[in-house]
């Protein structure tokens, strides 16, 4: 049975045609938020501001004019294929002590004309701002009380991988990866392992150990005691200090690489090239890849890992805030959601002349004089011309199945000429050269 509360949210959002109340829902929270005292750590501050900036954004994207227009558009006697209708009530699971991940999904589906559901604990964050906001839009109810026709669990995460290749900008690769790394510790899309060739390890490893901060507090970890016992079995080498650690694997397959690092850990293995980075482990689709190569290395790497989003010679700084991106949508870089993912699409027509010729021609079969015959042969003449249309070139060279029976015999004989008969008169005529120019030699002598 729903709360009170949900019921209310959605007998509103089912009937409120007007963006208006949504965008009042947006500026009321924007204001609460920005009332809140500074975070004082960087990680929250982050995600503090720009969780104002989605909510700012998305407030300012509403055009109620746009609204009215698309409502409209039938009563205009005009189409409307583009129009998206909201997708219900959203339902939110956000992680624990996350203040970007819920408010930057919030404020998309509200931009949406969403109506908002949120678990959220006592100790939550969000639990004192979110709380006031009750209404007609949004509601916060405990953990395990929420319900909607969408379920956003931000919870969850995934696995993202990075390679160093040999044609890398290696001091680059390491500043990059190492700030990622230790950033935002606990971030979904920091680096869970970093794949680097052999031939430039030992200078990776060099280059991420000067990088890393030799100040601060150790973040507790359930990644200590795998990463003690794989050193202990001597599977992995520690560098590093109280700021983070780098962790060298020694023997592939061990637990350490398996491993959703948390904690100041930064997971480094060897690779002997490209084709060993791509299928020298089990990885299934990465949540991300970061690829730090020469553009064909890069390329290679972000066509043959199997990536939901790739990443060459560099990780975008909002990427690493907030949770990881829903499923079964292109990743939004800027905002994370956007109200297409909370909207189906609903589009709607009225008459208008049939914009290819084949569907006119279809108009014309279906029509009463086609049917009894009267223009038959006329719309005949008509649909083989259209048939007989050449398509347009290509560009492609022939195959051999589009040669003739003589042609491929041509082909293939050339070939097998260049590639055997050729190379065999070559080292036959060398052998006997030299042996003609041997016995020129004693018979002179």
């Amino acid at each position: 049975m729903p709360s009170p509360a949900i019921t209310r949210i959605r007998a509103f959002t089912s009937q409120s045609p007007s963006p208006r109340p949504f965008q009042s829902a947006l500026s009321a929270l924007h204001t609460s938020l920005s009332a809140l005292p500074l975070p004082t750590t960087q990680p929250l501050q982050s995600e503090y501001l720009l969780a104002l900036s989605t909510l700012r954004h998305w407030h300012d994207t509403i055009s109620p004019s746009d609204h009215l227009t698309s409502e409209y558009a039938i009563a205009n006697n005009k189409s409307n294929p583009a129009r998206r209708v909201p997708i219900g009530l959203v339902h939110i699971i956000p992680a624990p002590k996350s203040i970007y991940g819920p408010i930057a999904c919030i404020a998309a589906a509200l931009a949406a004309c969403c109506g908002v559901v949120i678990e959220l604990e006592d100790v939550h964050p969000l639990r004192r701002v979110l709380g006031g906001l009750n209404g007609d839009t949004l509601c916060v109810v405990a953990p395990g009380e929420g319900e909607g026709d969408v379920l956003i669990d931000q919870r969850g995460g995934g696995r993202t991988v990075a390679v160093v290749d040999r044609s890398a900008d290696i001091e680059n690769a390491a500043r990059v990866l190492v700030k990622a790394r230790f950033a935002m510790v606990g971030g979904v899309y920091a680096p869970d392992l970093v794949v680097v060739n052999e031939f430039v390890k030992k200078r990776f490893l060099e280059a991420c150990i000067k990088e890393i901060e030799v100040s601060g507090d150790d973040e507790p970890s359930g990644m200590e005691g795998v990463v003690k016992e794989a050193e202990e079995r001597g599977q992995a080498r520690v560098f590093g200090g109280v700021g983070g650690k780098v962790v060298e694997v020694l023997e592939k397959g061990c637990e350490v690489m398996k491993q959703n690092v948390e904690g100041r850990f930064l997971v480094v293995v060897g690779c002997s090239g490209l084709v060993d980075a791509v299928f020298g482990r089990e990885e299934g689709t990465l949540l991300a890849g970061y690829f730090f190569a020469e553009p064909g290395a890069a390329k290679y790497l972000a066509q043959f890992m199997d990536c939901q989003a790739s990443f060459v010679n560099h990780i975008p700084t909002q990427l690493l805030v907030g949770p990881a991106a829903p499923k079964g949508h292109a990743l939004d870089l800027l905002w994370r959601y956007n109200p297409d993912m909370f909207t189906v699409p609903r589009p709607q027509f009225v008459p208008s002349p049939a914009p290819i010729e084949a569907a006119r021609l279809v108009d014309e079969l279906l029509a009463k004089d086609a049917i009894t015959g009267k223009k038959k042969g006329a719309l005949n003449q008509k649909i083989k011309a259209f048939a007989s249309r050449p398509l347009k070139p290509s560009g492609q060279v022939k195959s051999l199945e589009e040669l003739d029976f003589f042609g491929s015999g041509l082909f293939l004989g050339g070939g097998i000429v260049l590639a055997v008969v050729l190379p065999a008169l070559g080292w036959t005529s060398y052998v006997l050269g030299k042996g003609a120019l041997g016995y020129l030699g004693k018979w002179r002598r």
